[in-house]
């Protein structure tokens, strides 16, 4: 068993063939000649697995029904071989195959699989790797079909994504939203266009928001923060600013409500200079909601009807702010 251990560390490190099959060659000697039991399916598991490695899928294949053939003693020894397999067709690009491996497992034994789990694990992550070559391959298909009105992964091609993510927003289909924005993601990072993978976290984080998924809105737009402020693209780091105070405020957490009051009192006199209207009531609406929270009601009205207005001053009222006033030094990640 050592030395079988010893074959699969190899495999799982990329050492060479030829220490690999020594390997095996010395574990199935040992084997025989010590006539040790129930140790023929693990050898054939590992020789199947070396053989999928060094690029020998029919010898693999053979290895692998060898397995299957062999007699197991319980219901977790059939686990592993199953999962084996199903590990098998998915690296050869046969996904499909390999959940259909574990569904027959499940429907043959029913009851002892449900208290089992590798297999549900397997079969998740399967699922997972299956969802994700999909989207890459709806991307790439996405991109070749407009790569005659829109050049691929081009600023306008990531634009008409985005405002496609949008409007399945105002339709409420987060979910969908959420997938659109998923599978550009990667390709935005590819192309390094920061302020498009700024606006992507933001939106995704704006969806996370609007299903009540707090926890999950907060990583993502301290990213986008971290990545604006990096990039000097102001008015996508006062966007993901204002969103995550909005988070801080939601938790209803008073030590949260105090980041938040700070954060946006510390990018008040910037957001106002940059003449957006969406920006500013943005920006009114998130402070008045800090501060009905934190329990300072004196101006929270002024607030919401200078955001319902759209307005961009607070005709002659002092700003709030706070010593902190600088874009490259406003509390970013605090």
């Amino acid at each position: 068993m050592e030395t079988l251990t010893r074959v699969r560390n190899m495999l799982r490190e990329g050492d060479s063939s030829r220490h690999v099959f020594e390997g095996l060659y010395k574990s199935s000697i040992n084997i025989k000649l010590k006539d040790i039991k129930n140790m023929d399916r693990v050898q054939y598991l590992i020789t199947s697995l070396a053989w999928q490695r060094y690029g020998n899928s029919t010898l693999a294949e053979t290895y692998q029904q060898l397995a299957d053939d062999v007699e197991d003693d319980t219901v977790q020894d059939i686990e592993k071989t199953i999962i084996s397999r199903a590990n098998m067709l998915q690296s050869m690009g046969d996904s499909n195959r390999a959940l259909e491996v574990l569904e027959n497992f499940q429907k043959k034994y029913p009851t002892e699989s449900d208290f089992l789990m590798d297999w549900k694990q397997a079969q998740a992550r399967i699922k997972r790797q299956s969802n994700k070559k999909r989207k890459h391959d709806m991307m790439t298909n996405q991109a070749d079909m407009l790569q005659y009105a829109i050049p691929p992964y081009s600023e306008d091609f990531f634009n008409a994504v985005h405002d496609n993510a949008e409007q399945l927003m105002l339709k409420m289909e987060y979910e969908k939203a959420l997938t659109v924005l998923d599978e550009v993601h990667d390709f935005i990072r590819e192309t390094d266009q920061t302020a498009q993978l700024g606006y992507n976290l933001i939106l995704q984080a704006t969806i996370h928001l609007r299903t009540n998924d707090i926890e999950a809105s907060i990583p993502i737009l301290i990213e986008a923060m971290s990545l604006s402020k990096r990039s000097n693209d102001a008015k996508n780091y006062y966007r993901a600013a204002i969103k995550l105070a909005e988070a801080f405020v939601r938790t209803k957490e008073p030590e949260n409500v105090k980041k938040s009051i700070f954060l946006l009192e510390s990018i008040f006199p910037k957001v106002l200079l940059t003449k957006s209207k969406l920006l500013t009531s943005d920006l009114y609406l998130t402070y008045a909601e800090a501060l009905d929270i934190s329990g300072n009601e004196c101006d929270v009205l002024e607030y919401i009807v200078l955001a319902e207005d759209g307005n961009l001053s607070r005709n002659g009222h002092e700003v709030p702010t706070t010593s902190n006033t600088s874009f490259q030094n406003d509390g970013a990640g605090k």
